[in-house]
Parts: structure tokens; sequence; C-alpha cells
């Protein structure tokens, strides 16, 4: 599960909407000036829409324009929503001299988690019955834990620290920063101030923590004068920098299920952007967006079942404004699989579902010449429609030396042969290869079944120093517009 590399493989690109559907959630007919979408959990998302001309009001969506909901309590003149976890949203009223506050799904439910003495605060991050943030104690920002109320608040300002503040919580971990000196480093704690953890990498001299899911936090660290977008794993050692090849900054918002929702500078235009914890596996959510828009942020990322939401906003050239959005993808995973060639030395169905380092290991089996390969997989699934605008195949796999060369190729119902898609040296650590099929791809689709098929194949093209050598494939997927 490390090293990912995305290969892509563009069939004639006749529709712009491979993998991803775009849903625009500005509540325009709720005559919304501006939006912005911040955080989500599964459907519901949250954010703000500027409603009253210069005032923004925290809003809630469960997958469309049309299901806004204004969470904006009485009393205050803006508020803004910035997470949602299990039904709960929190969030800011008031701007800049604001107050902490939570809902329960309406403007009604409206908690104010201001505490008493600090000047103002801020939710930011929310799970388990708690909430993240920060509060201005004695002048200074400090990191900031809630249970439900006002007076449950907790100050997580670590000694030694200038000023701290949490944006996101997950599993009793709180992720943020501690500004030590002159530079922010990125910081973790475990619901004390005791507790601080600093993640700042030693490359680096400043650094900041956005997201927190699954015992991984996502944020930037500055590396030679560069913003890099970066993950870790509880400790500044585990640092890995994802910032793109092609990108002059980037910036981790939000992590669930090992992947990462955020943005990067590309040609100076800021670009949503999703990545699976490596700097290869950049993909760029704005190339599905339709013409007419400008820069671009994803904020947020969530996972159900089969589902890949990813939220934030991009600003429309023309008219300046801000317009929130969602992003969302099916991932298809494999229901069998046979050995064409070659057997199975460990490994079964589960170890095909996930990134884990559980792999598929096989073995080559006996062939009638060198140019067949001597490993050959046939993987299954079915296809959640009979006619998507495109779909990708992606494979996570390695072999256990240099010289094995591996094939992917899908099977064409309508010429009942498979086509091969993609060919190179497998690499001895996982990495990922992504396939796109963007023109005619109902040809990779049984009609009336939905079935669909891959063959992997490996091959020795040079010496190996062992045998039997093997190929490992560690995850399958099929991803569909949502």
């Amino acid at each position: 599960m490390k090293n990912t590399v995305i290969g892509l493989v563009i069939i004639l690109a006749a529709s712009a909407n491979a993998q991803w559907t775009v849903v625009n959630l500005h509540p325009a007919s709720s005559g919304a000036v501006s939006s912005r979408a911040l955080g989500v959990d599964g459907n519901q998302q949250v954010g703000w829409a500027e409603i009253v001309s210069g005032n923004r009001w925290a809003s809630l969506w469960t997958g469309s324009a049309a299901s806004w909901v204004s969470l904006h309590p009485a009393g205050p003149t803006e508020s803004a929503a910035g997470a949602v976890k299990a039904g709960q949203q929190v969030g800011t009223t008031n701007g800049g001299s604001g107050r902490a506050g939570l809902w329960t799904g309406s403007a009604g439910s409206f908690v104010d988690l201001h505490p008493a003495g600090p000047s103002h605060s801020g939710a930011t991050g929310v799970d388990g019955g708690q909430q993240v943030g920060y509060a201005f104690v004695t002048g200074n920002v400090h990191a900031a834990i809630w249970s439900g109320t006002a007076a449950s608040f907790v100050d997580l300002h670590p000694a030694g620290a200038v000023e701290s503040q949490c944006h996101a919580m997950d599993g009793g971990q709180q992720a943020g920063y501690a500004r030590i000196g002159q530079q922010p480093h990125a910081s973790l704690w475990s619901g004390t101030a005791a507790s601080w953890v600093d993640l700042n990498p030693a490359v680096a001299t400043q650094s900041i923590a956005f997201g927190a899911e699954a015992g991984q936090q996502g944020g930037t660290a500055f590396v030679n004068g560069v913003f890099h977008a970066g993950v870790w794993q509880g400790t500044a050692a585990s640092w890995v920098n994802i910032h793109p090849a092609v990108s002059t900054e980037s910036v981790v918002w939000g992590v669930h299920g090992g992947q990462q929702a955020g943005h990067a500078t590309v040609g100076g235009v800021l670009r949503a952007c999703l990545w699976s914890s490596s700097a290869a596996s950049w993909v760029d959510l704005s190339s599905y967006l339709p013409a007419g828009f400008g820069d671009s942020q994803a904020m947020g990322i969530s996972h159900v079942g089969a589902l890949t939401y990813v939220v934030g906003y991009r600003v429309r050239n023309l008219t300046g404004r801000d317009e929130a959005l969602m992003w969302v993808s099916r991932s298809v995973a494999p229901t069998s699989f046979s050995m064409f060639r070659g057997s199975v030395f460990s490994g079964n169905l589960a170890s095909l579902q996930n990134s884990d380092d559980n792999r598929l290991v096989m073995r080559p089996g006996i062939t009638l010449g060198t140019s067949q390969p001597p490993i050959q997989i046939i993987l299954n699934a079915t296809a959640p429609t009979a006619s998507p605008d495109g779909f990708s195949f992606s494979l996570e796999s390695s072999a256990s030396f240099g010289n094995a060369q591996q094939k992917i190729s899908l099977y064409n119902f309508t010429t009942g042969l498979y086509e091969e898609l993609d060919a190179r040296l497998a690499k001895t650590s996982d990495d990922t290869v992504t396939v796109t099929v963007r023109t005619n791809p109902s040809r990779f689709i049984e009609p009336g079944t939905l079935a669909i098929r891959a063959l992997v194949s490996f091959r020795a093209v040079g010496p190996s120093l062992a045998f039997p050598w093997s190929g490992r494939i560690d995850k399958v997927w099929w991803n569909f517009p949502g």
C-alpha cells in the first residue's frame, strides 16, 4: 500500500466525466450569492451560503442544491459550518469575533459552545460526541475540545507554545498546530494538553495538520520555500510528502479511508485534487468540472460503501462567485477471481478488497513458450450501470523481482476478446496503475448481467535471482461515476 503510481490510459477522451459525477450544491433558487462546501460525512455536506449580501449562513445539504437547509441561528449576523460527523455539525457564528457552535440538523438545534472567559472561539471538527477548535485565552489562540456544552471546554494548549489550534478529530485524536517560537508545527493531541505531539517533519520549517481519520493526519509542510501536501501516521518521522511534481504549492484539507482531498496550484490555478497517500497518486478533480470556472478547492472527503464523496467549491471566472460543489465516485470491488495460469501461494478474495498489505500472492504455472505469461488472473465484478459515461480500473500490485512485465486487459463483450490497455514493468513494492475508459465503455459491460472482467498478467522479461518468483496484488477496484 505504498509508493503509489497512477498510470492513466485515456482511450479517445470523449467524456469529461469518466470517474466522477459533479453535483453543484449552490442554492441559487434560495437566493444565494455565493456558497462553499467545507465538510462531508456520507450524504451530509456542510459549509456556508451567502444569502443576505455580505452575510454568510451556516448550511447543510443532503446531496443536492435543492436539499439546502439553513443552519443560521437566531441572533448572530452570520455563521458558517465547517465539519460534520454522525449527524452533528460544528462551526462558528459572527465571524472573526465569533462563538463556537454545534448543530444537529436544524437552525433551532444550535448549541452555543463558547466558554466563559475567552473573547471568542470557533469549532472546526467533530467526532464521537466531541468537538474541537480554538478559543482566545488571554489574547492568544488556544486549541480546544468540548463534549457538547460550553461548560465542557478543555484547553489543549501545550506548554511552551505561543498559540495553538485544532482543526479536526477522529477516534480520540485531535490534529492541528502549535506555534513554537515563530513557526507553526503540525500537532496531534489525545484529549489533553499534556498529550501533545509535535508532527513537524525534520525537512520542514513549518507545518499544519488540517485533517484526521483512522490514525492518519493530513495537511501541509513548508519545504524548501514551498508548501507541500503531506500525511502523517502520528509522528513527525512518519510524514510522507505527497506534493505533485507539477505543482508549485499544495495542501491536504481532509482525509478519510486512506485518501486525501485538497488543492494543488498548477500553472497559477488552484485545482481541487485527490490523493491516495502518495505524490504520484494525485488526481486533478478540477478536470471533471464544466467550463467557465476558475480556482477550485476540495475541502473534505468521505466514503460510504462503494461511494466516495469529495466536497469543496470553485470560483466562476465570469461572475467571481464561489459555488459549493461535490464530486461523487462509485468504487466496485471484485466479487470473484480465477487463475488462468499459475497458482495462488497465499491470500484470497478478501486480500483484493483493501490497500492493507494483505496481498494475493501468485506463483508461475506451466506455459508452452516464453511469450506466454505464466501468471494470469481473471477478476470478475458487476457494474452499477450498463451505460456509464466512463469508468476506470485500478490495480495496486508488485512483483518479487524487477524484471516482471505486468499487463492489464479488459474483456470486450462485443468482440469476445480481451483488450490490452496497459503494459509495464511491475515494481517490487506496491504501486497503483489506473486505466480509464472514456469512449464506448459499454463494450466492457455484459448486457443484462452487467458483468465486468479484467485479466492481469505477469511475465518474466529478464533474469530472476530466485525461483519461483511471484506476482502480488494488494487491491483491485473499478470506479464509476456516482
